[in-house]
């Protein structure tokens, strides 16, 4: 992600999750991210998890040695669980995450 401004705050204000839409409340640990041309955006500990675990599932599928079948389709399968836990959580609103997430995934497929 480019221009991005991604900090883990605590709200000084409610705010609503960016992915699955439950409300934030004051003085919760949350992260904020802003990508030049969309608004900023919290992410509620549950989804901010989930939306690690994905980064970590590409990234890991993106150092599998080359030629290791089965760690390839392990790591392969780990990608699409994290994945299909993020898009299950979400609240039907497509957000610049959604599309950057399947970017990163779409560079091994």
């Amino acid at each position: 992600m480019r221009n991005t401004n991604n900090k883990v705050v605590k709200t000084r204000k409610p705010h609503n999750c960016m992915h699955c839409n439950i409300e934030i409340a004051v003085g919760t640990e949350c992260r904020t991210l802003s990508v030049k041309g969309y608004d900023r955006g919290w992410l509620c500990k549950n989804c901010e998890r989930v939306y690690l675990d994905c980064l970590d599932a590409v990234d890991r599928l993106g150092s599998t040695p080359f030629g290791d079948e089965g760690a390839y389709l392990a790591n392969k399968e780990y990608v699409n669980k994290a994945y299909q836990l993020w898009f299950d959580i979400q609240d039907g609103t497509n957000t610049f995450l959604d599309h950057y997430l399947l970017d990163r995934l779409n560079k091994f497929n």
